[in-house]
């Protein structure tokens, strides 16, 4: 395309058809061979300057050439190319792949021999190329071609321009400009153009050669830090290195032109000459020498000179090279120790050591004057001696010389005892080494007075280990730093550390983070005030955290401040602590809740005396009004005076004075009856399930109580869980030791085997603030309206007065657990459901009423009066005793308040039946049957009626009392 659009150019066309014809795959690119591992082509020929040649050569001859880089095939120069390849054979597909063909051939059998190759192509040409060697390495190729060896056949070339499509008129053209030579001509050719390359190469190849030399040179002279130097025959410089500058203060510019023995200095400067002639008179050997050099800025230096001759072409002396040596350093250093040895000698006569200095025979060469009296004799009669002559066979049999470990470079250090001549001991310690020359030097110090103080100082540790491994908890002694430097056998045991371990550490690491602040403040304390102690977990290696009560006082020992310690294991006195203020808290919690029954309970009673009058009286109005408006107000006052009692019966619970009935009690039962209830009532979403287990399941108590405790219990679940959840109730037989009962409630429990009762929810539990106050009277968490707060203060009441005891476990987000514990009574049967009272005719009786308070009295009276029995009051027991002394006889049944003024109801129940022993009784109060009015039943009492009561109870009671 090029060729017909008129637009050939040969270096480009070139480029083209070799990166087309001649790939990868078809000649194997290796690595490049490179002279000296490398020069390559490019670095050893100007290829400008050869491309000019062979472009002269290509007009003078008509041939072509191509210069190509091996192994990476890059076409350096490319010229004379004929238009027969160029615009027909390579311009043309079908026939551009014969000259492929001859290209891969020609460069393949180049690879392959290195040698000269000649190929005839497909289209008629013929080619060669040889390579370009230089030192062995094959650099490049040079190829040439387009060429004919003999007159071309016209009718061939005319039938390939048929072929191929070409104009035949053009093509025979080129052709006929196409060269024709013989063989030997063409090989000839080829091999002058390479003689031209590789000269061209080889030239290039010394020129660098010659440079890189040049290089060395002056890198190897200006990179010395001697000073180098020519000078001609009268001793003027012609090259001073850099080092001019730091031995002469000139550059070394300055320095041309000056004569040499200007700088040396005035005192040296004659003897130098005088020794440079005498050399010049001799063999010409090297001259060395040394001198001070003195320098434009005053400065003296010592060189060590090293001079030899140069020659001219007729061998006659021309000048002088040179290199000198700056032995300034040196000089000073063999100045400084020639005065270090005089002070060496002065030293080892002064020295308290004595000084031994022997040949490598182990004979003495030398002796100090303190060895001569560790020794007993004097210089002469120990220089001259083998140093056995020292000890006895004794001790040379204990501990012999080691010369052997002397040889290997080792310091031997002994202990030995020498034997004066008058038969005296001294103990020395002994250290000797082997000098590089192969002598020896040994120091011998008298360790007499140190061995005994060692001794002493032994035994005191001794002692003091026995004291501080005694004690009874952890030693320590720590520095200013908090760094532990003593710590006695307790200490190790207890954190599991080795000494080694231990005296490595900071007090501090045997303390949680927590602690640390507290800890580090009290042994800073210590030091300031001279003492302190704190309580901290002691941290053992494997995380273990012991409490212990640790104490430190400052001491100044060695003049180092140091504060010894000790720490006491206070584990068992902090668990007395916690069961104590457990204990404590129990018995607080008791009583604050004794306090609260009390104070319920009175107002219980009280309440209840009122509520008498008002139910009373109400029922009254209601039995006389007519008319229905009426008679419904004193209905709707019975029913407030009815939910009041209710009231004062949960205080009376929870005070425990609400216990009606004592009878055997089916907990299974109860609980189902309470499921049955709960199951009609609650969110569908709550599931109730039941895991009754215990056997057997009978308690003693009064059923509807202990119902009604249960009852309460669930309500409180099911208000746990707004959005579903589970109830669970559950019964399990355990030991007293099982029931987790305080300290106060193991006193008083009943032995034996318990009733447990779980009242389970997985609701919204409660805090902690909440379950403190969890069984007071009217507190509640609920809304206003919503609850009475007696509800668990009802449980709780319930629970205590039949002799249990209630557990609450609940954390918020977790659910609730309500654990109570009911003394088991065994296989004991239920009671027998109640007989149907069978109406009575109640005959007209006389009662004796006692009661305090007016309103009960009258009101009761009034009562007693319509059923048509005489009455007969008194205000308080005392009173009705001293009435009934004297009227015993008239009298049918005595009603007694038993909370009056001057005597109670009891007392005045046993001074009658004192009187007389048949004495009919029936007991009124405002609180329920406790365990004391229960005791008046049991010794005689007829009956038991709780306040506020009305006409009909107290009629039906009547019936059977009377």
């Amino acid at each position: 395309e090029d060729c017909q659009q008129g637009c050939w150019r040969p270096e480009k066309r070139q480029r083209s058809v070799i990166r087309k014809n001649v790939k990868k795959n078809d000649i194997q690119v290796c690595d490049p061979d490179l002279v000296d591992g490398k020069y390559s082509i490019k670095d050893l020929v100007d290829i400008d300057h050869l491309r000019m040649v062979f472009e002269k050569f290509s007009q003078l001859t008509g041939y072509t050439t191509g210069f190509l880089a091996y192994p990476s095939m890059e076409i350096l120069i490319a010229t004379g190319w004929r238009d027969v390849c160029t615009k027909f054979h390579r311009a043309c597909p079908a026939s551009s792949c014969h000259c492929k063909g001859s290209n891969v051939e020609l460069f393949k059998n180049l690879r392959e021999s290195r040698q000269l190759s000649i190929q005839r192509c497909e289209n008629g040409m013929v080619d060669g190329a040889t390579p370009i060697i230089i030192r062995g390495k094959c650099l490049a190729f040079l190829s040439t071609g387009q060429a004919l060896f003999s007159e071309p056949d016209l009718e061939r070339f005319k039938k390939q321009a048929s072929i191929y499509g070409i104009d035949e008129k053009e093509y025979i053209e080129a052709l006929k400009k196409v060269p024709v030579v013989s063989e030997s001509h063409f090989r000839r050719t080829l091999d002058f153009l390479s003689e031209i390359a590789v000269i061209l190469a080889e030239r290039g190849l010394k020129n660098l050669e010659l440079i890189e030399s040049r290089t060395h040179y002056h890198n190897l002279v200006e990179g010395t830090p001697d000073l180098v130097t020519r000078v001609d025959v009268n001793g003027y410089f012609l090259f001073v290195n850099h080092a001019a500058q730091e031995i002469y203060g000139l550059s070394p510019e300055s320095c041309i032109g000056r004569r040499v023995f200007d700088f040396i200095h005035p005192e040296d400067r004659k003897s130098t000459e005088a020794a440079f002639k005498d050399w010049l008179k001799g063999g010409m050997d090297v001259f060395t020498h040394e001198n001070r050099m003195l320098g434009a800025d005053g400065c003296v230096h010592y060189l060590a000179w090293s001079i030899c001759p140069e020659y001219d072409e007729k061998g006659k002396v021309s000048g002088f090279a040179s290199t000198a040596k700056d032995i300034t350093e040196r000089r000073w250093m063999e100045e400084a120790l020639r005065a270090s040895e005089f002070r060496y000698r002065e030293l080892v006569n002064l020295a308290v050591d004595g000084i031994l200095v022997g040949s490598h025979e182990g004979v003495i060469t030398e002796a100090n004057e303190c060895m001569c009296m560790l020794a007993g004799k004097s210089r002469d009669e120990l220089v001259g001696k083998h140093i056995s002559t020292l000890f006895s066979p004794d001790v040379l049999n204990k501990a012999p010389l080691r010369f052997d470990l002397l040889q290997k470079g080792e310091v031997v250090v002994s202990e030995r005892t020498i034997i004066r001549p008058d038969s005296s001991a001294v103990v020395v310690e002994m250290r000797t080494r082997m000098m590089p020359d192969g002598s020896y030097q040994s120091i011998y110090r008298d360790i007499t007075g140190r061995n005994k103080a060692e001794d002493e100082i032994r035994r005191s540790r001794q002692f003091s280990d026995s004291v501080i491994n005694s004690l009874p908890g952890i030693f320590y002694v720590i520095d200013s730093n908090g760094k532990l430097i003593r710590v006695n056998e307790n200490f190790l045991k207890v954190s599991l550390y080795s000494m080694e371990e231990a005296l490595s550490m900071q007090v501090l690491d045997f303390f949680s983070a927590d602690e640390k602040e507290e800890v580090a403040c009290r042994i800073k304390e210590a030091f300031e005030k001279g003492e302190a102690s704190v309580e901290a977990g002691f941290l053992s290696k494997d995380g273990k955290k012991t409490a212990y009560y640790f104490t430190g006082y400052g001491a100044r020992i060695d003049n180092t401040n140091l504060i010894v310690g000790l720490g006491i294991d206070i584990t068992d006195r902090k668990k007395a602590e916690a069961d104590r203020d457990k204990i404590e808290e129990q018995l607080r919690q008791s009583q604050k809740m004794q306090a609260i029954g009390q104070l319920a309970g009175g107002i219980a009673h009280d309440f209840n005396n009122q509520l008498m009058g008002i139910m009373g009286y109400a029922e009254l109005l209601y039995n006389r009004l007519d008319d229905p408006t009426l008679r419904n107000d004193a209905e709707s006052i019975l029913r407030s005076a009815r939910r009041a009692s209710d009231l004062t019966r949960d205080l009376l619970a929870f005070s425990r004075k609400g216990k009606y009935l004592n009878v055997p009690v089916n907990i299974n039962k109860i609980i189902e009856e309470v499921i049955s209830l709960l199951e009609h009532s609650i969110d569908k979403r709550i599931e109730i399930r039941r895991v009754l287990n215990a056997s057997p399941v009978m308690i003693s108590g009064d059923p509807s109580q202990i119902q009604n405790a249960l009852l309460n219990l669930a309500i409180n679940a099911k208000d746990a869980l707004p959005s579903g959840g589970e109830i669970m109730f559950t019964t399990e037989k355990v030991s007293m030791e099982d029931a987790f009962l305080s300290a106060e409630e193991r006193r008083k429990a009943v032995r034996g085997d318990y009733m447990k009762i779980c009242v389970i929810d997985d609701g919204i539990g409660m805090d902690d603030e909440t379950k403190e106050h969890l069984f007071e009277p009217f507190f509640t968490t609920k809304q206003p309206g919503k609850g009475t707060g007696m509800g668990l203060a009802s449980v709780y009441g319930t629970i205590k007065v039949h002799k249990g005891a209630i557990r609450v476990d609940s954390n918020l987000g977790e659910g609730t657990v309500f654990s109570l514990f009911f003394p088991l009574v065994g296989d004991k049967s239920e009671p027998a459901g109640s007989e149907t009272v069978q109406a009575r005719t109640i005959r007209k009786s006389k009662i004796l009423l006692v009661d305090d308070d007016d309103e009960v009295r009258t009101l009761v009276s009034n009562f007693l009066s319509s059923f048509g029995h005489e009455v007969v009051t008194c205000r308080d027991g005392q009173e009705a005793v001293d009435l009934y002394r004297s009227s015993w006889k008239d009298i049918d049944l005595v009603i007694l308040d038993m909370m009056m003024p001057r005597m109670n109801g009891r007392d005045a129940f046993f001074e009658m039946k004192a009187l007389n022993k048949n004495v009919k009784a029936l007991l009124i109060s405002g609180f329920s049957i406790d365990g004391e009015a229960q005791g008046l039943l049991d010794a005689g009492m007829k009956g038991f009626i709780q306040k506020p009561f009305g006409r009909k109870i107290l009629s039906q009671t009547l019936g059977n009392v009377l």
